[in-house]
């Protein structure tokens, strides 16, 4: 997908189909921007309001969103009010690819700013080698690597969640602890 303007409108569109059940006020907002953007690809369509827009979530995308918009997802977003398969696996496959650009756009911003370093290319090399062979991480380990190019830990890492942590400590998955 080359223009992001779908992508972000079917983003928009899943997430707040998600949430028309649980956060009534979140989806509105949501709902309101994807009016606006769907209104900007298709303007000959007319302005949707939120309530038809959030009534159409019920139907096959392929009955009303263009297909240059939906790509290849088909089917409805809700089904009898609750999120489909379909809006499930475009809010999985739509939030991991936008993460996905967002730390690319972090390791190019770091890239850049090692080729005008006397020493970047060595902290490059120990940045990238770092983030390859360190999924999980001690903060103090990361501080050689991450405080020379002023970079924190929560541009690349999530908390552990508690609900992993047993006794204090983190067991890690048996086969990749052998990798």
């Amino acid at each position: 997908m080359d223009d992001p303007l779908p992508q972000y409108l079917l983003r928009l569109l899943s997430t707040a189909a998600s949430l028309t059940q649980t956060d009534r006020e979140a989806a509105l907002l949501l709902l309101r921007e994807a009016q606006a953007r769907l209104w900007r690809i298709t303007p000959g369509e007319g302005l949707l309001s939120a309530l038809e827009l959030e009534h159409r979530f019920a139907l096959p995308l392929e009955d009303w969103l263009p297909e240059s918009v939906r790509l290849d997802y088909t089917g409805p977003l809700l089904a009898s009010g609750i999120p489909t398969q379909t809006c499930s696996e475009m809010l999985l496959e739509l939030e991991s690819q936008q993460l996905w650009e967002d730390i690319q756009s972090i390791v190019k911003e770091v890239r850049d700013l090692c080729r005008i370093r006397s020493d970047g290319d060595g902290l490059y090399r120990r940045f990238r080698r770092f983030l390859i062979e360190n999924p999980v991480i001690e903060s103090v380990k990361a501080a050689v690597v991450f405080i020379p190019l002023s970079r924190t830990l929560n541009e690349f890492y999530d908390p552990i969640p508690e609900h992993l942590i047993a006794d204090g400590h983190l067991y890690r998955c048996p086969n990749a602890a052998g990798q």
